[in-house]
């Protein structure tokens, strides 16, 4: 898995996690989704055993394996610092950030099916998403979706998540 071995590499900090994950590929998969996160003890998971990342399409992109693992596994309180990371973005939400958020969530309804209440879907999605956007490259033009604060919390996250565990 090249693009595994890729992800550790730029970063090391997520080496004594990801080895827990179950991981699944479905290259044949062209639906537009790049990859799926689930928790441990998801039913619907291919392996409720663990938490688990299966990848669409044939080409993952490490940065994105990095962002689910640290937006939905490490932020959970598995990684105390990631997850002070999480509290103080969220708490740092601004007005339009908030608004930006209940757009995408309407977005989702209307071309992705999206049939969870604002709350779940916030939680479970919105707000990861926006959390691993501006860090591991998932959004462009940052300066505008996030704040200087913000871009220099994540540009601290990034440098901590590039070290190795000691």
């Amino acid at each position: 898995m090249e693009w595994y071995d890729q992800m550790l590499a730029e970063y090391p900090r997520l080496k004594g996690v990801a080895k827990n994950f179950a991981y699944k590929a479905s290259p044949q998969d062209n639906s537009g989704r790049l990859l799926e996160f689930y928790p441990q003890g998801e039913t619907d998971s291919f392996d409720p055993s663990k938490p688990a990342i299966e990848t669409f399409g044939d080409n993952p992109n490490p940065h994105d394996l990095a962002g689910d693992i640290t937006s939905h596994y490490l932020a959970s309180g598995v990684d105390p610092i990631i997850s002070g990371y999480y509290k103080d973005f969220e708490s740092s939400l601004t007005p339009d950030q908030k608004s930006r958020l209940q757009e995408q969530y309407q977005w989702a309804q209307k071309n992705e099916g999206e049939k969870r209440p604002y709350k779940d879907w916030y939680s479970a999605s919105g707000l990861p998403a926006y959390f691993r956007g501006y860090a591991f490259r998932q959004w462009p033009q940052p300066n505008r979706m996030y704040s200087a604060p913000q871009i220099n919390m994540f540009d601290r996250m990034l440098n901590y998540l590039k070290t190795e565990n000691q």
